[in-house]
């Protein structure tokens, strides 16, 4: 007796396995996560290289609002005993700019709760806040600055590590 036919055999057409794709995509997830891990502070690291330091020795940036231009320093120096001190300038000396109608609120990242910082037309900042950052430490900060009940801008920026620069 034979054991060949004249029968085709099939081969039945099987489903993917869904455990194939949680696997594939549990790889993924991990192999992302690596990545992030790897380039992360790479990322900051180009970041903090191309955002200029204002005069205090700050993050400094560009910002906008009520259709006038204004650079934003926030400052942390060993001088503010590593507490925020927000600079808000005028890019244009035309610029009609009352700071004291205004009040800065801040949030660092991961926090709660906002701080509102009043001007001091003494030292012309916005500030102290209450918070002590370690001065080797990168932070982000959600900001908003207020005149009267009102939102005239709001962001997110990085205020980098304190540094005292180097010399070679």
């Amino acid at each position: 007796m034979s054991s060949f036919s004249d029968e085709p055999n099939l081969i039945p057409e099987g489903k993917r396995s869904k455990r194939r794709y949680l696997w594939g995509g549990a790889i993924l997830l991990f192999i992302g996560l690596l990545l992030s891990v790897a380039f992360f502070p790479k990322f900051i690291e180009f970041r903090r290289s191309r955002t200029p330091i204002g005069p205090h020795h700050g993050s400094f940036y560009r910002i906008s609002f009520e259709k006038k231009k204004f650079g934003m320093e926030i400052a942390r120096s060993v001088e503010f005993d590593y507490r925020f001190a927000f600079y808000i300038v005028p890019l244009n000396e035309e610029v009609d700019w009352e700071p004291q109608e205004y009040e800065l609120r801040m949030r660092m990242e991961n926090m709660d709760d906002f701080e509102t910082l009043p001007w001091d037309p003494v030292e012309e900042y916005f500030g102290l806040s209450e918070h002590q950052i370690h001065p080797a430490v990168d932070v982000r900060l959600e900001m908003e600055l207020i005149r009267g009940d009102k939102v005239v801008w709001s962001g997110k920026r990085w205020s980098f590590r304190v540094s005292a620069g180097h010399s070679h």
